[in-house]
């Protein structure tokens, strides 16, 4: 569900029950090959026909969307440089 392309068309990504999943793609004449698909993380997309991620072009990162509960003021929240909140080794 949802495919995604990366932008130089080298890989799709796509969502499998609640895995976001990449597969590499080589495309040569008319011949078309795809990789083993595997699991990058969990992903619990929301209720709609839209797609709820967008790749970046080298696909290293995603931009998500989710929808807001019932309640909620309809800000929107943006992190930034979340990786250097990750623990070193």
């Amino acid at each position: 569900m949802q495919p995604q392309w990366r932008r130089d068309g080298k890989e799709i990504f796509f969502v499998a029950g609640t895995k976001l999943m990449a597969a590499a793609v080589k495309v040569d004449g008319t011949t078309f090959d795809s990789g083993a698909p595997v699991v990058l993380f969990d992903f619990r997309p929301g209720v709609s026909l839209r797609n709820h991620f967008t790749p970046s072009a080298d696909g290293q990162r995603f931009l998500f969307a989710w929808p807001v509960e019932s309640g909620s003021t309809g800000q929107i929240q943006v992190l930034l440089n979340w990786t250097s909140l990750l623990k070193k080794p």
